[in-house]
């Protein structure tokens, strides 16, 4: 919990960017990449829901704990970044690119990978949305904010469900 708070604390830049990353280092994290990407996965059982009774809420808690440890186990794996956990029913990704040029496909990858899993073991969807590259952890937020952003288009009619705005900007330019 205090790990993803951290990390959700340095991705949407709520508190210093270096404090963040001081703090991160003493959980044994080191931010220190070439760029940096957040990708976002809301469950779609309550993504649309503003208000959730008691019940519900420990639901979707739960839901997004496996969520998250879905996403941090694959991410480990591929030493990709860190998984961590955003509100109740939300998981993040920030994505540390240090070795590879094809890494924006392998991000991909990873994030299908991660809704495929979920829909194995959890029976339940998962929308993602990708941010773009940026350089510096405190523009950590401009990515956040576009992967937030395709969120809001899970499913575009036209083109299925989306992963990044390119994506939405793509089916939109099919359309005219």
């Amino acid at each position: 919990v205090i790990r993803s708070k951290n990390m959700e604390a340095l991705v949407n830049c709520t508190t210093d960017v270096s404090k963040s990353i001081q703090r991160l280092a003493e959980m044994g994290i080191d931010i220190s990449a070439i760029s940096y990407r957040v990708a976002l996965f809301d469950i779609d059982l309550y993504s649309g829901m503003y208000e959730l009774d008691t019940e519900k809420q420990q639901e979707s808690a739960l839901m997004a704990f496996v969520l998250y440890n879905i996403s941090d186990e694959i991410v480990t794996r591929e030493e990709a970044g860190f998984a961590y956990q955003e509100g109740n029913n939300r998981v993040g990704i920030l994505f540390q690119e240090k070795w590879s040029r094809n890494f924006t496909e392998k991000t991909r990858e990873i994030c299908r990978e991660i809704q495929e899993k979920t829909k194995e073991v959890m029976g339940f969807d998962v929308s993602m949305g990708i941010g773009k590259w940026v350089k510096k952890p405190e523009e950590l937020v401009q990515s956040h904010n576009m992967a937030q952003d395709t969120l809001q288009y899970p499913q575009y009619p036209a083109a299925g469900p989306l992963g990044h705005i390119r994506d939405l900007q793509r089916v939109r330019e099919d359309e005219h």
